[in-house]
């Protein structure tokens, strides 16, 4: 008779540590995201995300689209490609949008 062990995959712990972190980072770029807005406070900001978001034009937001979005984002941040933000990442990103808006 042979017995068969299942034995789970186990996430490793830079895995878990790399979701936590592109956790917070999605949180904090919906939270950017709903408290942007222009000059005169009506949201501008807030309405161009949406529609960069909704890539269909379908006036919803699917969890894809979401993703999409923010996956594309964390590349943009995540400079050299290694699958991680570091703080010298984001405060290059920080200060390159800033000049962007000057």
């Amino acid at each position: 008779m042979i017995e068969v062990i299942v034995i789970p995959k186990l996430h490793s712990a830079n895995e878990d540590k790399m979701n936590k972190i592109s956790m917070i980072f999605l949180i904090s770029i919906l939270a950017i995201s709903l408290h942007a807005h222009d000059k005169k406070g009506h949201g501008k900001m807030h309405q161009e995300h949406f529609q960069k978001m909704d890539t269909n034009g379908d006036g919803k937001i699917s969890k894809e689209e979401w993703q999409a979005f923010h996956e594309s984002k964390f590349s943009e941040l995540d400079k050299d490609g290694d699958g991680f933000v570091t703080k010298e990442e984001m405060k290059e990103f920080r200060k390159e949008k800033k000049e962007h808006k000057k």
